[in-house]
């Protein structure tokens, strides 16, 4: 995967889980500090891998190695945030993991889940500029 590739998806992660815990109420919110932690390392992953892949260290492979599963872990834990939160606002309650499993999934694998899941924010993002039309962004003349 490229760098803007995973920039794209991690910026995509951002503002869907910024938003959807935002309109969450507050009893159903999830912490976002850890979300927001988790977004930062694959963010720094191929800055981090690429300095190592010059280097001569014997740990290097082990380094890598460990850079990889921070960032997957991290990865999951981004998706699975998103997931969970989706289904928080959709239907007002805590999911089960058969619902958090399918989301998951879908926007595990992007191209194809994102037909299914931009169209859900999408209305969450309708019903919430009806309910605060403080929210939309002013009109460019």
């Amino acid at each position: 995967m490229d760098t803007l590739d995973i920039v794209v998806i991690l910026a995509w992660l951002f503002s869907v889980g910024t938003f959807l815990n935002s309109i969450v109420q507050p009893a159903l919110r999830l912490n976002s500090s850890l979300f927001y932690l988790t977004l930062i390392v694959p963010l720094l992953y191929p800055l981090l891998s690429r300095s190592l892949d010059g280097s001569d260290l014997p740990s290097r492979a082990f380094v890598g190695t460990a850079l990889d599963f921070l960032s997957a872990i991290c990865a999951f834990y981004d998706v699975g945030f998103v997931a969970d939160i989706l289904i928080r606002a959709e239907t007002d309650k805590p999911p089960s993991f058969t619902q958090v499993a399918g989301q998951f999934l879908l926007i595990w694998f992007f191209v194809i889940g994102v037909w299914s899941i931009q169209p859900k924010i999408n209305r969450l993002y309708g019903e919430q500029l009806r309910r605060s039309p403080s929210l939309r962004p002013p009109l460019i003349a």
